[in-house]
Order: structure tokens, then C-alpha cells, then sequence
């Protein structure tokens, strides 16, 4: 499977889930859960899992607003930097 076939796939599974499809939000959560914690786990150390999940919760209540799949994993980044550094400061 190539890269372009790995992101279609994912661009699938996030319309999917955008239309409220739970196997999809669970394949979705399993793609992105290792990808969350090993951005958050750097910059929130000990806090790292904390964060991760943070993180997954804001990416999931704000999914809808998300216009464009195929950006998917920047827009996660930012989300998972921004819960991140938020639990590193408390």
C-alpha cells in the first residue's frame, strides 16, 4: 500500500467519522492515538499520556469543524501541541 493509498484511506475514515460513523471514530482513534502520544509525550514528559488524551478528546469534539481530510494530521498536530504545552505549564 503507498503513501497516497494510506492517506486516501485515512481521508475516508475521517468523513466517515465526520457523518457520525463509530467504527470508523474507532479506527480513526486507533490511527491517531500513537501519532498524538509521540508528539505530546516530548513536550508534557511525565504528563505525556495526560496530554495524549486531552488531546484525542479535542480532536473528536471538534472533528465536524474539521473542512478539509486530507489536512487531518497537521490539524491534529496543532491540537496535541496546544494540550500538550497546556498541561507541561500547570
Amino acid at each position: 500500500m503507498s503513501d497516497d493509498d494510506d492517506r486516501a484511506g485515512t481521508v475516508r475514515l475521517v468523513r466517515a467519522a465526520q457523518r457520525g460513523d463509530t467504527l470508523a471514530m474507532a479506527r480513526l482513534l486507533d490511527e491517531l492515538a500513537p501519532y498524538v502520544g509521540r508528539i505530546c509525550g516530548p513536550i508534557a514528559l511525565d504528563q505525556g499520556a495526560d496530554a495524549a488524551q486531552e488531546a484525542l478528546v479535542a480532536v473528536f469534539r471538534s472533528l465536524r469543524s474539521l473542512k478539509d481530510p486530507a489536512a487531518v494530521r497537521g490539524w491534529v498536530r496543532a491540537i496535541a501541541v496546544r494540550e500538550a504545552v497546556r498541561l507541561a505549564r500547570r
